[in-house]
């Protein structure tokens, strides 16, 4: 029963075999007979199917690349994106010097706020029409100017009006406390801002309606309100004593200090003022202005049309004004903007790779194909062999865009895999086409025809290639199941692109053969056609034996001379010995980690940066966000609050910007409710919360509600639809498991809370409390 199995599968076997040779066979000589007409075919098809590569947008979203569009990262990332409007998108800057304050950086500084100044993008806007302004607050509390607001709030019944749509901050930092903050936490004095409430709303929202705004930039030269004389006239005496106290801003209206925007090594004097720091850090903040189209860009951080081109010329000139730095000082910098900047930047670069590589491979391959002599060079058929994989790409690519399949970054390997199967399949059939031209007697009957010869060449060598490509697409097709987005988008790409490139094979290549033979045999200069030979002029070959090719010499000739010998077979057992032992010592102590940085060139502004900061500000860690959407306030906000406080004293963050602290003491200094003690009621929930939002104490948290309405100074508060309180992680060690018990500890902490809390039923929108935080995709991946 075995043998008579044994039987049947051997006869199959051979039976397909021989289907599968007499197909090539009739295949080869059907190409070989009309040559032109096919590669006129190839040429028509990779014209049509490969019109749909203008379709491709390529996909650089870090979640969309590596989780799966159910993991509960993707989907939290989805629902930020589509859910929660960002006012605005940050732009740092870095100055690196072996003393910052000193006068030399302070001009370096005016010139970079001038230059910002000077950004301009197509259409004329400029830095003041995309960025985003807060309220200057110089507010004049005497006698004469409360009797004049009293006058004003009597005749018109002003106030200030927010969107409703705030929610404060880009990802990358939202966290910086001096936003609308008139001092430190400390330095509020309750009793004093009581004279807000002592007055009749209608005036102190007049007071408030009369603040003017500015755009919000971070930079030390505003303490001398951007004043370039003065400026380039400072002492560093002046200079270190206006850094290390806290003054008056008179861009902003605020109390100042610029302590924490200073890093690297700091030396301090005997009166403990700094007198050198290595760094020191700016910001200018971008509007997103949410009555224009949402742009999504390749973070997959949203904005309008102009800011997003602003930032990219505001990079443009970053990177100039970076080469004009004086001795001794560099500008790092840094935005939302950089990634796909840098993804544009590497492309072109991916791009000369690609064709210095088709152009050694080119050289390669004409080498290994033709003979070094006028005739028997194959130029044109090398030329034809490569095209075929360039055409077999483009197809690919254009087909896989039609059929809307994504693209994503990893699928730039792309065009070296097609090249190494596409060069393997053309050296199969060559291959074969040489050992049926060193039989003489082919060529006395009918058997050695042109045709003939080139399907019988197709005969022997398309079953090879057959099974090989149908390997390749199997082993691919099995990567079309993952469920990495990635991944899944490569294999896709890889399978048709290997279907097509076996399709080409068969007849791009197999037609330029047939062409190329007639050439050769008509003895025609293999560069200028039109140059043809007498027979005894220039010989078929230059050397006797270049007919085995280089290849199979050097194995003939060299490799199998010295391989068989004992010393050669003790330097074989011992080396592999030596590279099992490695490589089981490596995977033993292997240890994941992922890092983004790893896909950008080292040499790039945005790796510097980071780095820069990564070295110079090193007790600050990755941003993250928790989220409370939908959630019924007044009967939560004690468990809420309880979350932010145990966050506020969690050891694995280093800040969080958080509103609940501050409220108590509004709501104790103003009403003398103790919140800890005592749940507030519907109206009381929303009277305190709008006055607390518009006073000193909230003011800088008011971005960071979405809210149902809009809402003025001196009215109650709307429903809240969506809360967002920032944080920073502090840094971890690398090659630690510190950032996975952090993340975890956060998980528990925000889903424990999200079990007790109540939301909205009557919303129809789904509540829920989360966190989320950029860097989680690759924790996410390390813990996996």
């Amino acid at each position: 029963m075995v043998e008579n199995s044994g039987n049947i599968l051997e006869k199959l076997s051979v039976r397909s075999k021989t289907s599968l040779e007499n197909f090539f066979y009739r295949w080869g000589f059907t190409v070989a007979t009309h040559p032109g007409k096919f590669v006129s075919i190839c040429v028509l098809a990779t014209v049509l199917f490969g019109s749909g590569i203008i379709l491709i947008k390529e996909e650089s979203r870090p979640d969309k690349l590596i989780l799966p569009a159910t993991a509960e990262y993707a989907v939290n990332t989805e629902w930020i994106r589509s859910k929660v409007a960002i006012p605005l998108r940050e732009n740092y800057a870095g100055i690196v010097a072996d003393n910052v304050l000193t006068p030399e950086v302070m001009k370096v500084l005016i010139d970079l706020h001038e230059k910002v100044k000077a950004v301009s993008t197509r259409d004329g806007k400029t830095w003041s029409d995309v960025c985003f302004r807060v309220p200057v607050t110089k507010i004049d509390l005497g006698e004469e100017s409360l009797r004049r607001k009293r006058r004003e709030a009597n005749n018109s019944d002003a106030s200030a009006t927010i969107s409703s749509s705030g929610s404060h901050n880009d990802w990358d930092s939202a966290f910086d406390d001096d936003f609308f903050k008139e001092s430190t936490e400390e330095d509020v004095k309750p009793k004093q801002w009581t004279v807000y409430h002592s007055i009749p709303e209608s005036l102190y929202c007049s007071i408030i309606d009369t603040l003017e705004e500015a755009c919000l930039e971070s930079n030390p030269v505003e303490l001398w309100s951007y004043d370039k004389d003065v400026i380039y006239n400072l002492t560093q005496e002046e200079i270190i004593r206006v850094f290390n106290h806290e003054i008056i801003s008179p861009v902003f209206g605020r109390k100042t200090k610029y302590k924490m925007e200073l890093g690297g090594k700091i030396e301090k004097n005997e009166k403990g003022e700094i007198i050198k720091a290595e760094s020191l850090l700016m910001t200018w903040d971008v509007k997103v202005d949410i009555t224009q189209e949402m742009i999504t860009d390749t973070q997959g951080l949203v904005g309008d049309a102009a800011g997003l081109e602003w930032e990219k010329e505001w990079i443009k000139s970053m990177k100039k004004f970076a080469k004009e730095m004086p001795s001794g000082i560099k500008l790092h910098f840094l935005n939302a903007a950089c990634w796909g900047d840098i993804l544009d930047e590497t492309l072109i670069q991916e791009g000369i790779v690609l064709v210095c590589g088709f152009g050694i491979m080119f050289l390669y391959v004409a080498m290994m194909l033709g003979k070094p002599n006028m005739i028997e060079q194959r130029p044109f058929l090398t030329l034809a062999g490569l095209g075929s994989i360039a055409f077999s790409l483009i197809i690919g690519c254009g087909f896989c865009a039609f059929l809307s399949f994504p693209f994503m970054t990893l699928n730039r390997v792309m065009p070296f895999l097609i090249l190494g199967i596409g060069i393997d399949d053309m050296f199969v059939i060559m291959q074969c086409f040489n050992n049926l031209d060193q039989h003489d007697s082919l060529k006395k009957t009918k058997m050695g025809t042109i045709p003939e010869r080139i399907a019988l060449t197709l005969k022997n060598a398309g079953v090879s290639i057959t099974l090989t490509s149908l390997t390749d697409i199997a082993a691919f097709g099995v990567g079309c199941l993952s469920t990495i987005p990635s991944l899944r988008s490569f294999c896709l790409y890889a399978v048709v692109g290997i279907s097509v490139l076996f399709i080409f094979q068969c007849t791009l290549f197999v037609a330029c053969l047939a062409i190329d033979q007639k050439r050769l045999e008509e003895r025609r200069n293999a560069f200028l056609f039109c140059i043809q030979y007498e027979e005894d002029k220039i010989p078929r070959s230059s050397t006797k034996n270049y007919d085995k090719g280089l290849i199979q010499m050097f194995f003939d000739k060299i490799l199998s001379k010295y391989l068989l010998t004992k010393t050669s077979k003790v330097i074989v057992i011992i080396s592999t010995v030596f590279l099992l032992a490695s490589g089981i010592y490596g995977n033993v102590h292997l240890r994941q980690h992922s890092d983004a940085l790893w896909f950008i060139p080292e040499d790039s502004y945005m790796v510097q940066f980071i780095r820069m900061f990564n070295t110079n500000y090193p007790k600050i860690g990755y941003p993250g966000l928790l989220v409370a959407h939908e959630m019924n306030w007044t009967e939560s906000l004690p468990i809420f609050g309880e979350l932010l406080e145990d966050l506020q004293e969690s050891p694995h963050l280093h800040e969080i910007m958080q509103f609940y602290t501050s409220l108590k003491d509004f709501v104790m200094d103003v009403y003398e409710i103790d919140l800890s003690e005592q749940q507030l009621n519907e109206q009381q929930f929303s009277t305190y919360m709008g006055k607390f939002l518009w006073s000193p104490y909230g003011a800088r948290y008011k971005y960071f509600f979405k809210l149902n309405d809009t809402f003025s100074c001196g009215e109650s508060l709307p429903d809240i639809k969506t809360a967002i309180v920032p944080f920073h992680f502090k840094r971890f060690i690398d090659g630690s498991q510190e950032h996975l018990t952090a993340m975890n500890a956060i998980k528990s902490l925000v889903r424990n809370t999200s079990r007790d809390v109540t939301f909205n039923k009557n919303s129809g929108d789904e509540g829920r409390v989360f966190f989320w935080a950029q860097i989680s995709i690759a924790w996410e991946v390390d813990e996996v």
